[in-house]
């Protein structure tokens, strides 16, 4: 019985309205990541050093993903 119905559960994630909705729940994952961070910063419950250290993750990030592209 649990193979059936996991059986069927893959089915329905194979269909082209669940991978929507996958792309759909990650959207919303990284608008309510984007979320807490402004609330963080606008409580002021982040340091320089923390705001900075993002910042420059975020560079980093960035200048890997152009070099990759570049190559």
């Amino acid at each position: 019985k649990r193979k059936l119905v996991l059986e069927e559960r893959l089915k329905q994630e194979t269909t082209e309205s669940a991978k929507a909705n996958a792309v759909l729940n990650e959207k919303l994952k990284a608008q309510r990541k984007e979320n807490r961070e402004l609330a963080k910063e606008k409580a002021g419950l982040l340091s320089q050093y923390q705001k900075e250290s993002k910042r420059l993750n975020t560079l980093r990030k960035e200048y890997k993903e152009l070099a990759i592209t570049k190559a």
